[in-house]
């Protein structure tokens, strides 16, 4: 009998301490949750979204005329000011011609001053044959000279007029040659000028198309050019929360290169389509300060700030459930789970707002797919 009792007595203690052990180790774990309170304040409402490094001023830059090209003065990432040469074609054909058109240019300048020269020698001469011609022509009224004498002189003054004339002519031709050659050389400046590639305004060369010795033809790419005031974040939002969206919208930019740093910025352009595949609408977000050092095609990531919301409650996501169709929130009511149904008001991708009957010393249950599922009246224990 004494033995029956032992064994009973024994199985019984081996099923309590199992029971026991199953209590604290299995189920209580199960049971215990971490919890937390809500908090009522400013509800910062914000987007988040993935996209890349990019620019709305990217522009190929080359020459307007064919060569062969001689002189390289730029590279990959270089940092451009306006008016910079960053190549050039081969000069010499032109250069040669230039020198020639400049020849014929200073000997027409002398040809001007010869000229210049005759005229006043044959205006001088002019003027001397008029004043001999009206000498005679009193003279022969007073019988003084013959008529073959004032003839004589007649003859003289019309000659000397007809080459005060000739010249003032010729110097009208060589005036016009002058023009003609300035014109000249204005067009094989101009030609030289588009020999030489300048940068129309400051940026970074992102890419180098081509090399010293290759023969180009007008409109060929040598250089990529950035305006690094220009660059901006082109990224992607879910169309489910794209409707808060609005342009100069303050926003927030972490690069990955730099994920310690973060860059203040603004919504610039929103695409009036969303892409039929991905089911998301591309924002672009330009900088209030660019990077130093941009990588095109960096994956960046941004946070966009839509408004805020005053004086209203607020928890993790985590604490959001959903039971019986309804958005709702399990709380601890003295070590019992209770679902309290709540109204969304907004959300980010950490918290979310809410309209409830809750007070800021309500302990909220935040579950957890490891433990128990949560259900009406399910005990609960704290594992603050």
């Amino acid at each position: 009998m004494k033995r029956a009792l032992i064994r009973w007595g024994a199985l019984l203690g081996i099923v309590l301490i199992g029971s026991a052990t199953f209590y604290t180790h299995i189920y209580q774990p199960k049971s215990t949750y971490q919890h937390v309170l809500p908090k009522i304040g400013s509800f910062d409402v914000w987007i988040q979204g993935i996209g890349e490094l990019d620019a709305q001023l990217i522009y190929d830059l080359g020459f307007p005329v064919s060569g062969r090209m001689t002189e390289l003065y730029a590279d990959h990432g270089d940092r451009v000011k306006s008016g910079a040469l960053l190549a050039q074609l081969d000069a010499s054909e032109l250069l040669a011609t230039l020198e020639e058109t400049q020849a014929f240019l200073e000997k027409t300048q002398l040809e001007i001053q010869s000229t210049q020269q005759d005229i006043q020698l044959n205006q001088e001469r002019y003027n001397l044959a008029k004043l001999v011609h009206e000498r005679n022509k009193t003279m022969l009224q007073k019988q003084a000279i013959s008529q073959a004498q004032f003839d004589e002189s007649e003859s003289n003054k019309l000659q000397a007029n007809i080459a005060l004339a000739s010249s003032k002519t010729r110097l009208k031709l060589i005036h016009a040659e002058l023009n003609r050659i300035k014109k000249s050389r204005e067009v094989i400046q101009a030609k030289l000028a588009n020999l030489k590639l300048h940068a129309p305004e400051g940026g970074m060369i992102i890419e180098r198309l081509a090399e010293v010795g290759a023969s180009l033809v007008p409109g060929q790419a040598i250089f990529k050019i950035l305006k690094t005031e220009s660059l901006w974040v082109r990224a992607y939002i879910d169309e489910r929360i794209s409707g808060r969206l609005a342009l100069n919208q303050p926003a927030e930019i972490r690069l990955r290169s730099q994920p310690e740093k973060i860059f203040s910025g603004s919504v610039k352009r929103i695409d009036a389509q969303s892409d039929p595949i991905t089911l998301e609408r591309v924002v672009y977000i330009g900088f209030d300060t660019p990077p130093s050092n941009p990588f095109l095609n960096e994956q960046a990531q941004v946070k966009i700030h839509t408004h805020i919301l005053e004086q209203t409650l607020s928890l993790p996501n985590a604490a959001l459930s959903i039971y019986k169709t309804q958005h709702g929130l399990w709380v601890n009511q003295e070590g019992r789970a209770h679902f309290m149904p709540i109204n969304v008001l907004a959300s980010n991708p950490t918290h979310f707002a809410f309209q409830a009957a809750v007070e800021t010393s309500t302990t909220v249950i935040l579950p957890n797919k490891d433990k128990k599922p949560l259900f009406e009246g399910a005990k609960v224990f704290s594992n603050d």
